[in-house]
């Protein structure tokens, strides 16, 4: 953590920088397996992998634990030139269960993403 802030205003604060970037997506991963923190790493490299990312895009990703199961789940936003139907498919067909929207800076997807940053149990990255 960042020394002398509350977690509310690290989470403000990369809140505002994540704003300041263009991003195309807000997107909600699952899997049919229980997911690791260490897992939920490895597969949001994947999913980098399979968007450009970092050669032409970016990606914020946190793990979000599930409420009523064990497990995590992710919540990304993505700046890609891969259409969403095809990031989409490509997941459906490895791994399941996604939502992919796009993003919309009105429903504050940034904030709801910067959650994880003060959380001690989740992971995030951005990429």
């Amino acid at each position: 953590m960042t020394k002398g802030k509350t977690k509310s205003e690290i989470k403000q604060e990369y809140g505002e920088f994540l704003d300041g970037i263009e991003w195309d997506y807000f997107c909600t991963f699952t899997t049919p397996y229980e997911l690791t923190l260490k897992s939920a790493r490895r597969l949001s490299g994947r999913i980098a992998k399979a968007v450009n990312i970092p050669r032409a895009g970016k990606m914020f990703w946190g793990a979000e634990k599930f409420e009523c199961k064990d497990g995590y789940h992710i919540h990304a936003l993505i700046q890609s030139s891969v259409p969403k139907r095809v990031l989409w498919a490509w997941y459906k067909d490895r791994y399941g269960r996604n939502s992919i929207s796009n993003y919309d800076t009105g429903r504050r997807g940034s904030e709801y993403v910067t959650k994880y940053v003060a959380k001690e149990l989740s992971d995030w990255d951005l990429m």
